[in-house]
């Protein structure tokens, strides 16, 4: 896509499926258009069966901004008829081995810097850092928790609040309990320890 068109954002449908939004002119997510689309009942009905309930939801959903895409894909030759590995190696490789980790690290590693593609109208600072540290919450929900850390920054940057530092000390907590269980793994499974 990115090779047929200028301007290409990864959006996460769930935890293990993208939706790629690509145009020739540029992205920028505009929250009075979100808002107005979850006006609509068959709209707002429609993306709550994917737990996306407001536009907060669909903005912690970004995956990739488009500068995070040109950084992923630059050095990368374009999947093409005559380059056609992909489909070889998702066939060699479906149901036997699972990628979704490896695809969040490498999305989380580029993702860019969402809250700079958000075009916020006319709200004021107070309103666009609230909404912020909303979208950050919403990410944590998603387990989306590189995300999370973004939006809460962009907050804190757009005007000091206490929810994104929440959110902040919340995000620390979690990262810190992950680490334990990182560590303490490796030592209750690697047999050689054990053995020690």
């Amino acid at each position: 896509l990115r090779s047929q068109f200028k301007y290409c954002m990864a959006m996460s449908s769930d935890s293990a499926n993208l939706v790629i939004l690509a145009s020739n002119q540029p992205l920028p997510l505009n929250y009075s258009y979100l808002q107005e689309a979850f006006r609509d009942p068959i709209v707002r009905r429609e993306l709550e069966k994917t737990n996306i309930a407001s536009p907060e939801a669909v903005l912690s959903r970004m995956s990739l901004t488009p500068k995070g895409v040109n950084h992923l894909v630059e050095s990368v030759k374009p999947n093409s008829d005559d380059l056609n590995q992909l489909e070889y190696e998702v066939g060699k490789t479906y149901e036997s081995i699972t990628f979704n980790g490896e695809n969040i690290l490498l999305l989380s590693e580029n993702m860019g810097q969402p809250a700079k593609y958000v075009d916020w109208g006319n709200a004021t600072k107070d309103e666009i850092s609230t909404r912020m540290s909303t979208v950050a919450m919403e990410a944590i929900k998603f387990g989306h928790i590189v995300s999370a850390y973004s939006w809460a920054r962009a907050s804190i940057e757009e005007k000091d609040n206490d929810v994104a530092k929440r959110v902040l000390k919340y995000l620390e907590a979690l990262d810190k309990r992950r680490l334990r269980n990182t560590l303490a793994q490796p030592l209750m499974t690697t047999p050689s320890l054990m053995k020690k």
